[in-house]
């Protein structure tokens, strides 16, 4: 059927089960064809940091994680994402949300800091100013720039465009060093 079943769960706080299931839209003649399948559900459950100073875009955005089944880290500053990322860089989230405009340290710094720490962590930017920002959002390694308010199914689409990213940069890193490796050991006399 091509859906999906999962569930989170905290010990003392409770637990959380969703599933996911395509949808074919149909006509009023009764023909039917394949929606916006790709629109309607995640690929899988992904961990997105969300970035933002404003209260209440991340209230929003947290409500959207639970609707649409991802894991998200919350953060209310540029450096807070940064200070997150170097204690749990073991455990890297699938992608990031930045903000743009933040006091103290704008999404530019932030993502730059963050590109330089972790090069294959996809970065999307969400901003009102879409325009002044894409061609700086290109030269600081943003992969793309969407504006806000944003959409149930645009963040959606996000997740299963950049989610998977930073994934096959590192096994295809981790790959290579193991062909690399076992070179190294053909390649010496026995």
């Amino acid at each position: 059927m091509g859906g999906s079943v999962g569930f989170h769960s905290i010990e003392g706080q409770g637990s959380r089960f969703w599933f996911n299931l395509p949808m074919v839209c149909t006509t009023a003649a009764g023909s039917s064809q394949i929606g916006k399948q790709a629109l309607m559900s995640l690929n899988r459950c992904y961990q997105v940091m969300v970035v933002d100073d404003t209260p209440l875009n991340l209230q929003l955005l947290r409500a959207m994680a639970e609707n649409i089944g991802f894991d998200g880290i919350f953060c209310e500053s540029g450096q807070e994402a940064i200070d997150y990322l170097r204690t749990n860089g073991h455990n890297l989230p699938d992608l990031v949300l930045m903000d743009i405009w933040m006091p103290e340290m704008n999404g530019f710094e932030a993502s730059k800091t963050i590109l330089d720490m972790y090069p294959d962590l996809p970065i999307v930017a969400l901003t009102a100013d879409i325009q002044q920002n894409q061609s700086i959002a290109r030269e600081v390694g943003i992969q793309a720039v969407y504006t806000k308010p944003t959409t149930r199914e645009t963040i959606i689409r996000i997740c299963n465009e950049y989610g998977d990213m930073g994934h096959a940069n590192q096994t295809n890193r981790a790959i290579s060093v193991d062909c690399e490796d076992i070179h190294a050991v053909e390649a010496e006399p026995s």
